[in-house]
């Protein structure tokens, strides 16, 4: 692929979908700039002007890597016992086998004061030029996300029992989950906004350990212990983003994908 023909490729699309770095969007001089700033071609298709890179090639596995499933089946009983006291307790929770994108979710987020729980949709309404609601927060230092992760009130926890990570070609893929070996429950370091259509979420990720890179080498959640939490939800921006790291290996395993029965609900 020329320079010539990369150039006319981003002056007929304007933006390119597939953007890993601004949300599955951007505006054309994100990426070509002006005639000063022309792009040039490099090993992996990445594209740069004098400003800014980005990635734009496709994964070979098919697509932009995201972490797009999780479970969550823990009651709020167990939540209070590992989060502590919050507001909105509800004794009918529903147990979460599977949790796409564009599905309500269970998040704790600091309302009036009091962390509060609430169950609000996963997927962040993209900047005006995309389309697909953003799920997974990557580039810390993106202006899209800037706002959000500087404002505690805007960060909320995302309770998870398992999360999953897919493996295998393109037509034959399979699920591998993983779960934490020291607690039932954890959660990732989410972020939420208001919108037209009721608050939304997301969360980051960050690069992957080891445990997860041999099934899917590109990123994981953003993996927050207890100790984290306030920093999370109260912490200046610093604070907060330095925990935007790899999860330790030694309390991450994978896990069978059978349903667990509670046995208490059989007798």
């Amino acid at each position: 692929m020329t320079d010539r023909s990369i150039r006319a490729t981003f002056r007929r699309l304007h933006w390119h979908p597939r953007c890993r770095q601004c949300a599955w969007s951007g505006r054309s001089e994100h990426h070509l700039g002006q005639r000063d700033h022309s792009p040039r071609k490099q090993a992996g298709h990445l594209i740069a002007n004098d400003r800014i890179r980005y990635l734009l090639r496709p994964s070979k596995r098919g697509g932009v890597h995201i972490c797009n499933l999780y479970r969550m089946r823990s009651n709020v009983d167990e939540l209070r016992r590992y989060f502590g006291p919050f507001e909105g307790d509800r004794s009918n929770l529903e147990r979460r086998e599977e949790i796409y994108p564009g599905q309500m979710a269970p998040v704790l987020r600091i309302v009036n004061d009091t962390l509060t729980l609430d169950e609000i949709v996963w997927g962040v309404p993209p900047p005006a030029a995309a389309t697909r609601p953003v799920t997974n927060v990557r580039n810390l230092s993106s202006p899209f996300w800037r706002p959000m992760l500087s404002s505690p009130a805007q960060r909320c926890l995302v309770p998870w029992t398992q999360f999953c990570e897919w493996t295998g070609q393109k037509g034959s893929k399979s699920k591998v989950w993983f779960e934490r070996a020291d607690t039932p429950v954890s959660a990732f370091a989410g972020l939420w906004r208001e919108t037209d259509q009721g608050p939304r979420f997301a969360f980051l990720t960050t690069e992957v350990n080891q445990t997860v890179g041999a099934i899917h080498p590109k990123a994981m959640p953003v993996l927050l212990d207890a100790d984290g939490h306030e920093t999370w939800l109260s912490g200046d921006n610093k604070a907060a983003t330095a925990l935007a790291r790899p999860f330790d290996d030694a309390r991450i395993i994978t896990t069978s994908d059978k349903p667990k029965i509670d046995q208490a609900s059989l007798l």
